[in-house]
């Protein structure tokens, strides 16, 4: 069966739709999470299909007004306009003859619902096909990393638990754009043409607009961090989330971090921990009087597991020194000594201090 068909079968199944829009019950919940493990393939089919729900808008919709459905049928059957719906509109009287009982006013509405969202799926699976001729999309699982090596020598490296979307036809003179939600390490080769900033990397809450540089950003849904390692960026920060509006710019210098959230003000920091930000993928995080809790926020983000702190003032404790950071097992163990804390381990739910 074909991924695309896949998707449609899965979106048109009432079980699944409450499952990714939250509100499924627990028996179906055990049930779609045990089909999920099942296939490590299947993770993709999900990600896909919640973001094709989303974008079909159907989660906040209000219950339909069955009457006032059955009041526009009705009337749309008797205003007999075209004759090809005529046709149609009298098939369907025929087939199910009116009547003042609720049931049937609501199987209509139910019909009319359904229809409207298979086409709606459907249109949308197209337009996703289209997508992925145009598009690359590349993500990881929990604990996995990808390079990406582009045809003009520049270098993507994406971190775990993270989604990215570029043109398959890379060329860094015709102005290509990055989606990431994520984090990711860009290593941008320059360009010498006569244009301006020739790529931009897009998240939620903003755009970055690059010639030729090294940096970092990170976006998992709390706001959007871009650290410079070298050269200089532009950072746009958008009106709202996901909108194409610009209400703020920043320019960073080089060894420069700046946070910021759709809607809100730059925080930029001059004196970043721009190591611990840029050089997570060399299997070590550098730590330079690095909180505890921004340590703890990137190891639940990278491994999907759960960090539960008994002793709150260990998140305010800063700490300093290189942990390797491929192996979750070595990385507890050595926050473990580093706090000299008991840290504790059942599945993905993890204790820190007794």
């Amino acid at each position: 069966m074909s991924f695309e068909k896949e998707l449609q079968e899965l979106l048109l199944d009432e079980s699944f739709q409450r499952w990714i829009s939250g509100q499924a019950s627990e028996k179906e919940k055990q049930m779609w999470e045990s089909w999920l493990s099942a296939s490590p393939q299947r993770a993709e089919l999900v990600k896909e299909a919640r973001i094709l729900w989303r974008s079909l808008q159907f989660q906040s919709s209000t219950p339909p007004n069955v009457d006032a459905a059955w009041h526009r049928l009705h009337q749309a059957i008797q205003q007999k306009k075209k004759p090809k719906q005529h046709i149609e509109h009298r098939a369907v009287w025929q087939l199910h003859r009116p009547s003042t009982k609720r049931p049937y006013r609501y199987l209509v509405a139910a019909a009319i619902f359904f229809l409207i969202l298979a086409a709606s799926i459907f249109v949308v699976l197209k337009m996703t096909a289209t997508m992925r001729s145009k598009y690359l999309v590349v993500t990881t699982d929990y604990g996995e990393r990808k390079t990406l090596h582009l045809a003009d020598g520049s270098e993507i490296i994406l971190n775990a638990n993270s989604r990215l979307q570029m043109p398959r036809n890379w060329d860094a003179t015709k102005g290509p754009q990055i989606f990431l939600h994520g984090e990711a390490y860009f290593h941008i080769r320059p360009v010498k043409y006569s244009g301006k900033h020739n790529v931009f990397v897009e998240t939620v809450d903003g755009r970055v607009e690059v010639v030729g540089t090294i940096f970092s950003v990170l976006e998992r849904g709390k706001g959007t961090r871009v650290t410079l390692e070298k050269g200089k960026v532009r950072v746009g920060i958008k009106a709202k989330k996901n909108s194409s509006h610009l209400q703020n710019k920043v320019i960073l210098q080089q060894g420069e971090s700046v946070f910021f959230q759709a809607g809100g003000s730059p925080v930029v920091e001059s004196s970043a921990d721009v190591d611990f930000y840029v050089k997570w993928w060399r299997n070590t995080l550098v730590l330079k009087h690095t909180p505890v809790k921004a340590i703890i926020e990137r190891i639940q983000d990278t491994f999907g597991v759960k960090i539960v702190v008994n002793d709150k003032s260990i998140l305010n404790r800063r700490l300093s020194g290189t942990i390797e950071n491929t192996n979750l097992e070595t990385l507890l163990q050595s926050l473990s000594i580093a706090l000299q804390v008991p840290v504790a381990r059942k599945n993905s739910f993890i204790t820190l201090g007794g």
